[in-house]
């Protein structure tokens, strides 16, 4: 979300304001923190609707529309301010992107080793009946060569 840096001040402002009085606020009392920073009401309405509709950090207590209150990542933007807290979570999606595509190669790379771990079970069982024939097979010769000859008969 880009705000103005005009915007970023008021956002701000209305925090702050927000927070020094417990978290939630009657809409009546904006006006006066607002002109002491130099800013007009007018102005800070459509901060208001970003701060709620697309960021948000604060909401409407009641239906009325007339009090105001911090959400609780409210709190936190209050605290950090605005700015540092929209590079905060920037930085905390981008972070969160770049694991879901770790996570994603990882998991490629675990397919294609179990189906490589499928390929070598096969071969070690055809391996494992090669070798239990050549064992039979030399078990046979040395019974065999073991066996009396006519020769040794005969003596």
């Amino acid at each position: 979300m880009l705000l103005t840096e005009n915007q970023i001040k008021i956002a701000d402002v209305l925090l702050k304001h927000i927070e020094s009085v417990g978290g939630t606020s009657s809409i009546d009392n904006y006006p006066h923190s607002l002109r002491k920073n130099n800013i007009e009401f007018f102005d800070a309405k459509p901060v208001i609707q970003i701060l709620i509709q697309n960021i948000g950090i604060i909401d409407y207590l009641d239906k009325s529309d007339r009090f105001l209150i911090l959400t609780p990542e409210g709190n936190i933007a209050a605290k950090k301010g605005i700015k540092k807290y929209i590079n905060d979570i920037n930085e905390e999606k981008e972070l969160q992107i770049e694991l879901a595509k770790s996570n994603i190669e990882a998991n490629k790379i675990n397919a294609k080793n179990a189906e490589q771990n499928r390929k070598n079970r096969r071969l070690n069982i055809i391996f494992f009946i090669i070798n239990a024939i050549l064992a039979a097979i030399n078990a046979i010769a040395a019974i065999i060569q073991l066996l009396p000859t006519e020769e040794s008969i005969r003596l």
